[in-house]
């Protein structure tokens, strides 16, 4: 259940209630049940020196009767929005009058993937207080008509992440990586019920029946809302958002950026904002894991011998898998403040910091863990014969929300851990093939280019001394050393 803690008294509607200590043990409060039911004038007093034992049990169903009395009535408020993730756009293809883009990019999380965050509320209260999840409510219906499902992922926070059933694709489009694409998942018409039993104090998340909806918006349609798709414009319109909420939305990624304009709240002013995909000197390690993928993108060659002087250079599609280079992990939290609205007021004995708005605090759900295994499918085009930026995009992910994050690597600027071609049979250069790199108890993959060399370089940040290490491709293996200048050859049989 979702119990609210404290170390201190807090004097509501006349009663002190019996709290959780943030430790789990129970502390008791003095409060006034206990003295009206101790006092000299209660039913109980008359047998405090006859019977101590009955005396006893006369105060305890006392107390329990006063707190019984003194409960509130469940409180159900309506924030506006809850935010269920954020879809990464991974590198593009802009066709030209030269070259026609040979397919799409795309990452597609479908079965295998449980992508979604764990929600808490705990910072919507004063100090002394948390939530822990009512385990008495049907946290499976959460979202349930949308695509997403609920269950108790500690005793603080519930998980909402996706159903098998659901597919969610997010499109690259353009040279290079445009986080104006990159997709916020929305849960519109959440609910947030409060009730009170034996003095604690629990709430849960659902949805209000039929009015929920879920719904993806760019990040381009939230930084610049004159060119949100109108069907989409009127129903977050309805729902009450403003410019206010996007820029809340927009600093949950290091690459949101800003709304259109100047100042929101009176007080900040939004400068900057990242859409060319260069890294991002805020993106946390707690939360962005590096994983052991890197992917080339390069751009075609050109050649008098292929048609219209450009070469064919086909989409590769791999599966991504949450592998990371370094297992150690620190949790890393989300937070965002949303307006809320109820029929029936909320008494002060919830003890919200403000009785008008709600604090959602987004964590990685037990699925983003490395004990784990999620994947998505990606689909990356090389880009256009104009491109001239990084030609290595490492993979990133997010472990809040269970994504993946592409990230454009600078090969001038790190350390070549290992080269070499891939070839077949005849000789012939191999591209788009996987090659796999173990050393040190990990293995790292990447593909071939276009031309069939592929490179693994240090991640940044990473010192890797020259030791052995082993190359596979296919049913083709070999030792090589790390940090040789020597490029490793390998023919497929």
């Amino acid at each position: 259940m979702f119990a609210f803690q404290s170390e201190n008294r807090w004097l509501r509607r006349g009663f002190m209630a019996l709290l959780l200590l943030g430790s789990g043990s129970l502390c008791a409060q003095v409060s006034t049940c206990v003295k009206n039911c101790s006092s000299g004038t209660s039913d109980c007093a008359e047998i405090r020196k006859e019977n101590p034992k009955l005396y006893g049990q006369c105060l305890s169903q006392c107390e329990a009767k006063c707190r019984a009395d003194n409960t509130p009535p469940p409180v159900t408020l309506h924030p506006k929005y809850m935010v269920l993730g954020i879809v990464y756009a991974p590198p593009g293809c802009t066709s030209t009058a030269a070259m026609a883009c040979n397919g799409s990019s795309f990452v597609d999380y479908a079965g295998g993937s449980s992508l979604g965050t764990k929600v808490a509320i705990k910072d919507s209260f004063k100090v002394g207080f948390s939530a822990t999840v009512d385990s008495m409510q049907q946290l499976a219906s959460v979202g349930g008509s949308a695509g997403f499902t609920g269950t108790q992922s500690d005793s603080y926070s519930a998980a909402i992440t996706k159903t098998g059933s659901l597919d969610l694709k997010a499109p690259g489009n353009g040279d290079g990586i445009d986080h104006g694409q990159d997709q916020v998942i929305l849960m519109l018409n959440p609910t947030v019920t409060l009730s009170q039993q034996n003095g604690n104090m629990y709430w849960h998340p659902g949805y209000d029946g039929a009015a929920m909806i879920r719904y993806e918006v760019y990040v381009s349609e939230l930084r610049n809302p004159a060119s949100m798709r109108p069907s989409v414009a009127s129903v977050l319109k309805a729902r009450g958002l403003t410019t206010d909420d996007y820029q809340t939305i927009l600093k949950l990624s290091p690459f949101g950026g800003c709304v259109s304009g100047g100042r929101f709240g009176g007080i900040v002013t939004c400068v900057g904002g990242i859409s060319d995909g260069s890294p991002s000197p805020a993106l946390d390690s707690r939360r962005f894991r590096l994983t052991s993928w890197s992917l080339p993108y390069e751009p075609p060659l050109q050649s008098p011998n292929c048609n219209n002087g450009i070469c064919n250079c086909p989409a590769t599609t791999i599966t991504l898998k949450n592998e990371f280079v370094d297992e150690s992990s620190q949790e890393s939290d989300n937070e965002y403040t949303v307006s809320f609205n109820t029929s029936v007021g909320v008494p002060l004995v919830w003890d919200f910091k403000t009785t008008t708005t709600l604090t959602w605090t987004d964590s990685a759900t037990n699925t983003s863990t490395k004990d784990s295994t999620q994947t998505a499918t990606a689909t990356i085009a090389c880009p256009s014969i104009n491109y001239t930026g990084p030609t290595l995009v490492q993979v990133y992910w997010d472990s809040t929300y269970g994504t993946f994050l592409f990230v454009p690597y600078d090969l001038s600027t790190s350390t070549m851990l290992q080269h070499g071609t891939v070839t077949d049979a005849a000789g012939k250069p191999v591209a788009g093939q996987q090659v796999d790199l173990t050393y040190g108890g990990k293995t790292f993959h990447t593909l071939t280019g276009r031309d069939g060399t592929y490179r693994f370089a240090a991640a940044r940040g990473q010192s890797v001394t020259a030791q052995s290490a082993k190359i596979a491709v296919r049913n083709v293996a070999q030792t090589v050393t790390l940090r040789s200048a020597e490029v490793t050859r390998i023919q497929l049989k």
